[in-house]
């Protein structure tokens, strides 16, 4: 098991910009790249299986990256009250 040790003094929550409304960003460009190139297949399977598999990776990716900035900045707990995880108001 890795384990990490962040300078909390060094590093802190950035909330200006696209992270002033949500936490992911670069995930939600990712997720919305993943959607077209599923649209683009123009076959309703694969583009089905691209959807599921993106899905499942970035929820995971997301609760992992989001513990362990709970556990290592403190500040991180108050803004993920302030602020939604992808989508404002849905999740």
């Amino acid at each position: 098991m890795l384990h990490f040790k962040l300078e909390t003094a060094a590093h802190k929550v950035i909330n200006t910009g696209p992270y002033r409304y949500i936490r992911h960003p670069g995930s939600l460009g990712a997720i919305a790249t993943y959607l077209g190139i599923a649209l683009a297949t123009d076959n309703w399977l694969i583009g089905a299986l691209i959807i599921l598999f993106t899905a499942v990776l970035y929820i995971y990716y997301i609760e992992k990256e989001e513990r362990f900035l709970v556990k290592y900045l403190s500040a991180y707990k108050d803004y993920q009250k302030r602020t939604a995880r992808l989508l404002p108001a849905i999740y």
